[in-house]
């Protein structure tokens, strides 16, 4: 596996380093061509949360993930994401992440039914300096409130060509009116 490209600006090259090796193979297997990791937060038993120029990845090693081999890699697309904070707690800080299909995602210290930052698919427990933390955070933030087109499926953008192309031809063809072209163009580019 050749080492994922890394923002040099806001980067550590440091922190990837010290990331499990498990949670880098994992994770390397994850990115795309091109995709370029711009935030690594490091978190407590090795878990990492790291931010792409595309979206952020939730990184848990096995033990903590009930994994027995490897880590568990959850993914999340910005668009999906409504922000990230930094949640204080008695005995342990923790980064969560809130996605908009959720209204609320507790995430406790003792673990309460899988709700613990240590198991939990959107946060992952603090350990170290807690400023790289909040500036981390920051800079995730950052990255999730960035306005960004959202990306057609895969089959989306060839079936709309296709359509399209099919009713141009039924107007050249005399079949439609140039009205009726226009008004079913404007229904198929409204239903993407």
């Amino acid at each position: 596996m050749t080492r994922p490209r890394l923002d040099s600006e806001g980067v550590d090259t440091a922190a990837y380093a010290s990331l499990p090796t498990r949670v880098k193979h994992a994770l390397e297997e994850r990115l795309v061509v091109g995709e370029t990791i711009r935030v690594i937060l490091c978190g407590a038993g090795g878990q990492a949360m790291v931010g792409t120029d595309r979206r952020v990845f939730v990184c848990k090693p096995g033990a903590e993930a009930d994994v027995a081999a490897g880590a568990e890699i959850t993914a999340w697309e910005y668009t999906d994401l409504v922000r990230v904070r930094l949640q204080k707690r008695f005995l342990s800080d923790a980064v969560v992440l809130q996605p908009r299909r959720r209204t609320r995602q507790r995430t406790s210290y003792w673990g309460e039914a899988g709700d613990d930052p240590f198991t939990a698919a959107n946060a992952i427990p603090i350990s170290g300096d807690p400023d790289h933390v909040r500036a981390g955070v920051v800079f995730l933030s950052q990255l999730i409130t960035l306005p960004r087109a959202p990306t057609p499926s895969a089959g989306t953008v060839p079936a709309v060509a296709d359509r399209l192309r099919k009713l141009a031809a039924l107007r050249d063809r005399g079949i439609l009116t140039e009205h009726e072209f226009l008004a079913a163009k404007a229904r198929i580019l409204s239903n993407r």
